[in-house]
């Protein structure tokens, strides 16, 4: 492997060098061997051959060749100079489109986010609640859009949870889930914290820290996976919630997402989120 490397260091070295490497070995050779001649004593062979004229056409031969490779590397280096400023046209161009992409993706977002402000409304949620909708993709859960009245429960911290953790995956296995009491008091006190965890761990398995790290202390949860429009896979997943016990009515909910599943579903994929990892996630505004 590194001796692999040496060797293609070596031809990239000539690749790049080659005209000067050459120049420099041609001349070299010629004007030592003017210099050569120039010292030579008379001899039978130069008797016949003057040593300083053939010296001479050797000082003049370096003289033509420095003039060629002169302007070899004078082409070179404008064909490089040529590059390089077509390759930044094309580095300010992809930047550009990536910026108009984020934009677009953003107008998206916010587009989505108004659709669901509008369900939660239909779904007569309250300043305790809040609904958001993630889309499943490389074994994620990345969040396409959330809404609450409340400012507080809207804001965005995790933009991704694992597939194999909490809830969400027990309903996205199970393709819904739904919880409306029986959650222990949430409390700073070690042992509240421990029943909880607990609690949770006996529906489906979550990290002590994950769990830690959910800002909304939920008591009432109404989970559902949505198929694609062709009812071949499970493609992404809402999440409605809230911090009162016993805040839903399973009935006047699924009476409404049924109604809108349709159109979710469509939104969710006539769009090409561009998600495909975290920090492209983050960088688009999601």
């Amino acid at each position: 492997m590194n001796q692999d490397s040496k060797f293609l260091k070596f031809f990239k070295y000539i690749d790049q060098h080659g005209l000067e490497f050459t120049n420099s070995l041609v001349n070299g050779f010629l004007y030592a061997s003017a210099g050569i001649l120039f010292s030579l004593n008379k001899s039978i062979f130069w008797k016949i051959v003057d040593s300083k004229i053939v010296a001479i056409i050797l000082v003049i031969l370096g003289f033509i060749i420095n003039i060629f490779f002169y302007f070899q590397q004078s082409k070179k280096s404008k064909s490089i100079l040529e590059l390089n400023n077509t390759n930044e046209k094309l580095q300010d161009k992809i930047q550009l489109l990536e910026s108009q992409i984020q934009q677009i993706n953003r107008n998206y977002s916010e587009i989505f986010n108004e659709h669901l402000a509008s369900l939660f409304f239909k779904l007569g949620l309250k300043d305790t609640d809040r609904i958001s909708m993630y889309k499943f993709q490389d074994d994620k859960f990345y969040i396409i859009g959330r809404y609450s009245s409340n400012p507080v429960l809207k804001v965005v911290r995790r933009r991704h949870y694992d597939s194999d953790q909490g809830l969400i995956a027990k309903a996205w296995q199970e393709g819904h889930y739904f919880l409306n009491s029986g959650i222990p008091d949430y409390s700073s006190k070690a042992r509240s914290k421990k029943a909880i965890c607990t609690f949770f761990n006996t529906i489906y398995k979550i990290d002590p820290e994950t769990l830690e790290n959910i800002t909304m202390k939920s008591k009432s949860f109404y989970l559902k996976a949505f198929m694609d429009s062709r009812g071949i896979q499970r493609t992404s997943i809402i999440v409605i919630e809230s911090e009162k016990n016993k805040a839903f009515e399973i009935e006047e909910l699924e009476k409404v997402i049924n109604d809108e599943e349709s159109k979710l579903t469509a939104f969710i994929e006539k769009i090409d989120w561009n998600f495909p990892t975290l920090d492209n996630a983050q960088n688009t505004g999601f």
